[in-house]
């Protein structure tokens, strides 16, 4: 979907079974990062570098969901993190940049949620932050997203890659907007009064189709269906 949109992201491969590393090989080289493909986190994540690696890193992937994805490892990369969300006036709001900082080659749990640093907003070239948001605000718009998101980033070799989308972020990524009580009391109430808006707009759709298409069914008995 992004590609179609014309964003650039990983090259990579889903698999669902350990059986499929050479349909993996066939298109990527290593090293190679595997994960899960519904969860994040950076749970279930493993760098590997070889065949074997690759085999085992499947395997253990697929013990947290039935598929994983294979991507590209990139070594020289600056992660960042952007917010978005609609309010109730129907604007759309985009957070400063977020450069969270690993002590690691990847960003771990306890990076993300323990003891990890970051650098808010991002001490990066403005050209970077400007084409973040404008990606980010794209996604949300043409994917049709309500509420909250965080998409994270890579900046590599002077490109902005789009790594995921987080649908329903961690405390609703709050922090990226504010990191008061005051600043969240207002998001969620903004955010609120958007649901309400939203919920009121669907109840003027049309929602039933009375066709009769099943009446017919019944004095036919189960065996004709």
């Amino acid at each position: 979907v992004l590609k179609a949109l014309n964003i650039n992201t990983l090259k990579s491969v889903n698999v669902t079974s350990k059986s499929q590393v050479d349909k993996v090989l066939k298109e990527l080289d290593f090293p190679l990062l595997v994960k899960p493909n519904f969860l994040g986190s950076s749970i279930g994540i493993t760098k590997v570098d070889n065949k074997e690696m690759l085999i085992d890193a499947i395997h253990n992937a697929l013990k947290y969901c039935e598929s994983a994805i294979v991507e590209p490892f990139l070594t020289d990369i600056t992660e960042i993190n952007c917010a978005v969300y609609r309010d109730e006036k129907g604007i759309i709001n985009l957070s400063e940049c977020e450069k969270p900082i690993s002590r690691a080659d990847i960003l771990s749990f306890k990076d993300k949620y323990q003891d990890g640093k970051r650098e808010f907003p991002a001490n990066i070239d403005i050209k970077y932050s400007k084409k973040i948001k404008e990606v980010a605000k794209k996604i949300y718009e043409c994917l049709g997203f309500s509420g909250v998101i965080r998409i994270d980033f890579f900046i590599s070799n002077g490109k902005v890659l789009v790594n995921e989308i987080n649908s329903v972020p961690g405390s609703l990524a709050y922090y990226l907007f504010g990191d008061t009580k005051k600043s969240f009391s207002c998001m969620l109430n903004s955010l609120i009064m958007s649901a309400e808006r939203r919920y009121l707009r669907d109840l003027t759709f049309i929602n039933e189709y009375n066709s009769g298409i099943l009446t017919s069914f019944g004095s036919k008995g189960a065996k004709h269906l």
